[in-house]
Order: structure tokens, then C-alpha cells, then sequence
């Protein structure tokens, strides 16, 4: 039997993925450039992506909210990979 994939277990996994990209470009910027600040607003962003796990998506607009979500998973990805390299 195979389980289909709904939209919140969609957004948990994307969710996630965002919040521990986040959470490590923090890191990696922080142990390249010795900077807090801007370290520690990637690593509470990506900390805040991390508990929205816990909110249900009651909304109206699924589709939007999934788009959105990916959206941020590739840009929190794209950040991460730039941060290593630069």
C-alpha cells in the first residue's frame, strides 16, 4: 500500500528542511566572518521555521502556502551552499 503525501506532511518536511538550511548558514557565516548578529538572525530565523512545525495550515489557499514553502526551502538552501563557498 503506498501512503500518500498530503499537504502538511509536504509542509512539515519542507518546514524543517528550511529551519536546519537556516539554522547552518547561521553557523557557517558565523565561523567565516566572526559576525553575531547576522549570524545569530539566521539561526533564530531558521530556529522560528523549526517550530512552525507545530502550527497546522487551517488555510484556505493550500497550494499557495506549499509554493511558498518550497520557495523557501530552495532559498534557504541556496543561502546555505553560497555561505560554504564564499
Amino acid at each position: 500500500m503506498i501512503k500518500k503525501i498530503t499537504h502538511s506532511n509536504t509542509l512539515t518536511i519542507l518546514n524543517i528542511w528550511t529551519g536546519v538550511f537556516l539554522v547552518l548558514a547561521g553557523m557557517v557565516y558565523f565561523y567565516k566572518n566572526q559576525v553575531l548578529d547576522m549570524s545569530l538572525s539566521w539561526i533564530i530565523f531558521g530556529a522560528m521555521y523549526l517550530v512552525m512545525e507545530s502550527y497546522a495550515c487551517d488555510c484556505k489557499q493550500p497550494k499557495r502556502v506549499i509554493i511558498f514553502a518550497w520557495a523557501g526551502f530552495f532559498l534557504s538552501a541556496i543561502l546555505f551552499v553560497y555561505y560554504i563557498f564564499n
